[in-house]
């Protein structure tokens, strides 16, 4: 069901929910406890596997915690710390801030948005082509600045766009190249 508040979300499906969020930032926790003992910054932990040690069934107490310190990864450490070995709770989340855990989980799970866009392209990158092959002899009136032009055809017109779609050689790659490089 599409959302007012996030029209378009419904997409996203569980790739965005609370529980990968919440997922995502007991990886990086995980991680950097991990990246803490292998560097000798901490000892090496029995217990230094905090998967499974919240669940989607903690998100309600999380989001409610959340709403006193701005984000939910304070009450995230709290409990993962209530929740693990005294080794583990003594290093958990040290030299890291709540804004780089919350950063990171967010990257994490839009690296799998990602994939999905990237498939999704493809596909219809194939529809596309497909339909520039069906339609490479159909003519139509070819444009410029909105005004009738050369004739084409449709095949070439679909073929032409989606090639500079593709290589970013657009009309508006330059302008879009010269405002990254301006705002870098």
């Amino acid at each position: 069901m599409t959302d007012l508040f996030w029209p378009g979300d419904e997409r996203a499906g569980e790739l965005m929910s609370e529980a990968t969020l919440l997922d995502a930032m007991v990886q990086v926790e995980n991680a950097w406890l991990d990246a803490l003992v292998v560097s000798g910054l901490a000892p090496a932990l029995s217990e230094s596997d905090l998967t499974g040690l919240v669940t989607s069934d903690d998100v309600d107490e999380l989001a409610r915690a959340a709403e006193a310190t701005g984000n939910p990864v304070p009450a995230l450490v709290a409990m993962l710390r209530s929740r693990t070995g005294i080794d583990s709770a003594t290093w958990l989340h040290r030299g890291l801030t709540s804004q780089d855990v919350l950063d990171t989980a967010l990257m994490l799970a839009l690296r799998s948005v990602l994939d999905r866009l990237l498939d999704e392209l493809r596909s219809q990158v194939i529809a596309l082509s497909i339909l520039a092959e069906r339609h490479a002899s159909k003519p139509m009136v070819g444009r410029t600045l909105t005004q009738h032009a050369v004739p084409t055809t449709f095949g070439a017109n679909i073929a032409v766009v989606w090639y500079c779609v593709m290589t970013n050689d657009a009309p508006t790659a330059p302008i879009a190249s010269r405002n990254a490089r301006n705002e870098a």
